[in-house]
């Protein structure tokens, strides 16, 4: 037995819409305004945001791959032509200033952050200082014993350290 292929689906009036904006935008006779001035600049592209303009229905119908309506998705995506690069001096000259123009952008990010580093630098050297200098001082507290009288290390020439009294009983 063999099986009957599927016929598409009859076309309601929305795809028609679609399919009548798509043929006005191909031959570059477009009713939108917006899209008449372009179609005129030579500007027009086909996309499906155009063609749901130009048909005046939401572009969530055929602008996804699940759409509602992808006959029409297909036949917009085949004309799509690929943008190929203009590479007239004008848009060289633009290109090369807006890159100079980040270049120049980074090198003072750049040098703002080396000047950050630098003060960060500057202050743990100084705290490093701070910490040696206070563990020599810990460092030679410590060395004195502590049992240490005040005064015994006053030389002999100047005078004798005399030993406390004892304590007198009643």
């Amino acid at each position: 037995m063999t099986r009957k292929s599927k016929t598409p689906p009859p076309i309601d009036p929305i795809e028609q819409d679609f399919l009548d904006a798509l043929e006005r935008l191909e031959g570059g006779a477009p009713l939108d305004p917006k899209l008449a001035k372009q179609a005129k600049s030579g500007t027009l592209k086909i996309n499906v945001s155009t063609v749901a303009q130009e048909a005046g229905h939401s572009r969530t119908l055929i602008g996804h791959d699940g759409c509602k309506y992808p006959r029409i998705r297909t036949r917009i995506m085949a004309l799509k032509a690929p943008v190929t690069p203009t590479t007239n001096a004008e848009t060289v000259i633009r290109h090369l200033r807006e890159e100079n123009a980040e270049l120049r952008r980074k090198l003072v990010q750049r040098d703002t952050e080396n000047a950050a580093l630098i003060v960060r630098l500057r202050q743990l050297e100084i705290d490093t200082q701070r910490a040696l200098r206070k563990a020599e001082r810990i460092a030679n507290r410590s060395e004195k014993p502590s049992d240490q009288l005040a005064g015994a290390s006053i030389p002999a020439e100047r005078g004798e350290i005399l030993p406390f009294p004892a304590p007198q009983e009643e």
